[in-house]
């Protein structure tokens, strides 16, 4: 996720239910130049380790926070295949 410097970006994961199934907070973030043509940005990565979860989709939601700022915040869907 590129949203900028950020104080605190955090990323949950939930099943189908709504039910919380893992969160995560993302430090250190790289600074990368990913060919979108915005040049160089702070970005934020993350890769869930899924392997304690079914197969199903899954909703998640990443927060990133800046002091004086409206939080930024971004919904979608994954799914897991096994």
């Amino acid at each position: 996720v590129q949203v900028g410097l950020a104080d605190s970006v955090a990323i949950n994961f939930y099943d189908v239910s709504g039910q919380l199934v893992h969160s995560a907070n993302l430090v250190s973030p790289q600074i990368l130049d990913d060919g979108n043509g915005k040049g160089q940005q702070y970005t934020y990565d993350y890769a869930w380790d899924a392997s304690g979860v079914a197969s199903g989709v899954y909703t998640y939601a990443v927060t990133a926070k800046k002091g004086g700022a409206a939080p930024i915040r971004k919904v979608g869907k994954v799914g897991v295949i096994r």
